[in-house]
């Protein structure tokens, strides 16, 4: 959670834009003032989400450079793991 970075602009557009969260819950995140008390507000939300929001949020995490996290939540080899075929 202290490593997921919900502030980035990039991750945020693509989340409203994808419909992963609404203004609402985007506002909420927002009015939280730390980087770790705004993921975890966005974590709860996310649990709620359907399998689709889920795998956009996924995507997400690869489209800006957390994609290190993907491959954590989800078994996922990283990129040196698959070119070195670990």
């Amino acid at each position: 959670m202290d490593n997921l970075d919900v502030r980035d602009a990039l991750f945020q557009a693509y989340l409203l834009q994808e419909g992963v969260l609404n203004h609402e819950e985007f506002e909420a995140i927002h009015s939280e003032v730390t980087g770790p008390s705004k993921a975890k507000t966005f974590l709860s939300m996310l649990s709620y989400k359907t399998e689709d929001q889920f795998d956009k949020f996924l995507d997400a995490l690869d489209n800006t450079g957390q994609g290190w996290i993907r491959d954590h939540i989800t078994g996922r080899k990283g990129y040196l793991a698959r070119v070195l075929n670990y």
